[in-house]
């Protein structure tokens, strides 16, 4: 019986508007045969019409809300497509209507499209969205978390709201320009967050561009360095410091040393280099260990550093 079905010409000009129509659309018997299917169910399944005219259709026949499908084609390939049925007549005879549209293409960009939000709300960096005239549009948690605005505060004020004052207009010109030659900026900047504090951050800014080239947006992303500024200045506070007393060691005593020397021969001025020695101090080690010869040391520390002026080093 299914056999015997093939695809008739169209006898009126409602069937030729159907045949015409961008969107699938397939008749079914009462068994749920195929009895007509336009090129774009053609295109839609990957199968010629005579091919599926005479075949069961493929899904269950529910009418009502419309509900997503997925075609798979003779190449494996799927198809994400939107499907409605309805019962009507066709050809005098009743008969289900099915019209189904390719969603694909708008199911890829809804995927792509929650991937980014996903990123945009959870990343651990501050992501900020602009108008291209700096006006905020969009932050992201880590932003507020980073800078202490909330969401709703921060909307529509301007990223200088958060300037810490350190910087000189040149350091902003420079930005912008940066922004407009290339598209993009990346820098180490001081901002300052809503409770006053200034902290660092590592900042980049990026252009997004229309399809015609010129800008609709600006993203900015960063992220606070407080820790690792506290951590390396740590680490050059031990590079140059004795580690029991405080005092400045070698490397640092060369460097000012070297500072010295050459602010001397630009002023032509004369430089006098005191050299402090402990008499006996091995003997203190010796007689009374070497715990009470750091405790003489840090001493005499505290009292040198009593007689100089808190920029001595």
């Amino acid at each position: 019986m299914c056999a015997e079905k093939t695809a008739k010409p169209y006898h009126s000009d409602w069937q030729q508007l159907v045949a015409a129509l961008s969107d699938c659309v397939i008749v079914l018997d009462g068994e749920g045969i195929i009895i007509f299917a336009n090129e774009a169910a053609s295109a839609l399944f990957g199968r010629p019409a005579t091919e599926l005219i005479g075949s069961p259709f493929s899904f269950p026949i529910v009418t009502g809300t419309p509900r997503e499908v997925i075609v798979v084609q003779p190449n494996n390939l799927t198809v994400t497509a939107e499907m409605s049925v309805r019962l009507g007549v066709w050809e005098g005879e009743e008969a289900w209507l099915v019209s189904m549209h390719d969603i694909t293409e708008r199911k890829h960009t809804e995927e792509k499209l929650k991937q980014a939000a996903s990123v945009f709300e959870h990343a651990h960096e501050g992501i900020v969205i602009t108008d291209t005239d700096a006006t905020i549009l969009e932050v992201n948690d880590a932003f507020c978390r980073i800078t202490g605005y909330p969401r709703k505060e921060i909307l529509g004020r301007n990223p200088r709201i958060l300037a810490s004052g350190r910087h000189q207009k040149a350091f902003y010109t420079g930005m912008w320009k940066s922004l407009l030659d290339e598209g993009h900026w990346r820098g180490e900047i001081w901002n300052r967050r809503k409770d006053g504090e200034a902290y660092p951050e590592n900042l980049t800014i990026s252009s997004v561009c229309n399809e015609d080239g010129s800008t609709s947006h600006y993203i900015g992303l960063f992220s606070d360095i407080s820790k690792q500024k506290a951590h390396q200045t740590e680490l050059e506070y031990i590079a140059h410091h004795d580690t029991l007393t405080g005092l400045p060691n070698r490397t640092l005593l060369i460097d000012r040393l070297q500072m010295a020397l050459a602010q001397s021969s630009r002023h032509r001025r004369q430089l006098a280099v005191a050299y402090i020695d402990l008499d006996s101090f091995k003997d203190v080690n010796d007689t009374y260990g070497h715990a009470a010869g750091d405790h003489l040391l840090t001493e005499i520390t505290k009292r040198i550093r009593k007689i100089l002026r808190s920029g001595d080093s």
